[in-house]
């Protein structure tokens, strides 16, 4: 073991640095230039890095733990893959835009193209924003929103086509108009009906347009009156009606277990052959126009009765009655 002190180390010929031929070994270096390093640099037990600079890389940069944090500046790049499991959000900080599209750019949902995926674009030539459907269907519109409003389309793999969407003076329908449900089903406080200013829409409606030509719905059997099916109708009683319920307006208490409110008008007309019974329900009081006496009321052959509910379980009804 012997110790070398020199000042300085240069090649044999005095013109340059020497050559360690077999490595060089020490427990530490400090270098005050520039290093550059020929072969391969080889390295164990790093925990931090400090630099300032720039970061470039043949293939790109791996965080196995950690992350990579961005305290300022931007980021960039042109695609992004991953499961996306610990994404909590994407924010602007500072900017007015916290997430913009190119035109025409497309936001997937799903990855079975064939049935279940769906598209969101941005179409700037119709000024809308579309949902289409997936690409067995050929990318059909399914909604449209624009500043207006939004439509709705009725698509399959042939063609795409307008159901409905707004309008500048309401909500327009294309087609067929189908009211569904039950009460106390699906949230359900009433039936489903068509309503103006709160009010049942009731009335004709011609044989042009779907209906029957009339409102009339036909009985060969005893009937309890139906607060849905009956209300603003003529009830025709045809041979085998011996008579006709008139519910009170306690909850579910009408026909197919419905509700007759208050403002409810029927009309019975009696084709039976013979008198039949407009039989009052308790605690409804079913009274005669212009007299108090209330009870069950008899609705006489060829007779037409009309029946207005005005109150809790208070009724009036004109016509061939006594």
């Amino acid at each position: 073991m012997s110790t070398l002190r020199v000042d300085t180390l240069v090649n044999r010929v005095g013109n340059g640095a020497p050559n360690f031929q077999y490595g060089f070994t020490a427990p530490s270096a400090v270098f005050t230039g520039n290093v550059s390093i020929g072969g391969t640099l080889s390295y164990e037990d790093v925990q931090n890095v400090d630099s300032i600079g720039i970061i470039t890389a043949r293939q790109g940069i791996k965080v196995t733990t950690g992350g990579i944090e961005v305290s300022s500046g931007i980021v960039t790049a042109q695609s992004f893959a991953g499961d996306g499991s610990q994404l909590t959000g994407i924010t602007s900080p500072g900017g007015d835009e916290a997430l913009q599209f190119n035109d025409g750019t497309s936001c997937s949902f799903g990855t079975d193209t064939a049935n279940g995926r769906m598209s969101l674009k941005w179409d700037v030539n119709s000024g809308s924003l579309t949902f289409t459907n997936s690409t067995a269907y050929n990318s059909r519109n399914v909604i449209s929103i624009t500043n207006n409003g939004a439509n709705f389309y009725y698509a399959t793999a042939s063609s795409t086509n307008w159901r409905a969407g707004a309008s500048s003076n309401g909500f327009a329908i294309t087609g067929s108009c189908e009211l569904s449900g039950t009460i106390n089903n699906q949230g359900l406080t009433s039936y489903p009906e068509f309503k103006i200013q709160g009010q049942p829409l009731r009335g004709y409606i011609p044989a042009s347009f779907g209906g029957d030509g009339n409102t009339t719905t036909l009985k060969s059997a005893d009937h309890t009156l139906h607060a849905y099916n009956d209300r603003g109708c003529l009830i025709r009683c045809a041979s085998g009606v011996s008579k006709v319920i008139i519910p009170s307006s306690a909850n579910g208490a009408a026909g197919g277990s419905t509700t007759i409110n208050a403002g409810s008008v029927f009309t019975i007309l009696n084709l039976t052959g013979g008198d039949i019974t407009l039989e009052q329900m308790s605690p409804l009081s079913l009274t005669i126009a212009g007299d108090s006496t209330t009870g069950d009321k008899t609705l006489a052959d060829r007779g037409l009765a009309t029946i207005y509910y005005y109150g809790s379980s208070e009724a009036i009804v004109t016509g061939n009655v006594s």
